[in-house]
């Protein structure tokens, strides 16, 4: 998809900023857990599971860095972003998101 075309369904000038805030997270194998959160898009939050993974460790100079992938769906209806039907999206959006971040 092209940044430009979800800026537009997003109302990004007015929204610029989509935040996930954790609110539990429950450990459901060796490698998994899944994580709710309060999810919010245009200015409206709902509550949101997302499916984590880890996908391991690595030593990168004097720290380890980690990698996380997390899945999750939203309904667009939820979202007031109905414009994302106009660019062949919807009701119903994935959401993946991916991290790899320093262990300290």
């Amino acid at each position: 998809m092209r940044i430009s075309k979800a800026r537009t369904f997003l109302n990004a000038a007015e929204h610029p900023v989509m935040t996930f805030e954790s609110t539990k997270i429950e450990r459901t194998g060796d490698k998994t857990a899944r994580l709710t959160g309060n999810l919010t898009i245009t200015g409206v939050t709902k509550p949101m599971v997302l499916n984590v993974t880890f996908s391991g460790e690595a030593p990168m100079g004097a720290n380890n860095h980690v990698g996380f992938s997390a899945v999750g769906e939203i309904d667009i209806n939820d979202y007031q972003i109905k414009k994302a039907i106009q660019f062949g999206f919807g009701p119903k959006i994935e959401i993946r998101i991916e991290v790899e971040a320093n262990k300290k």
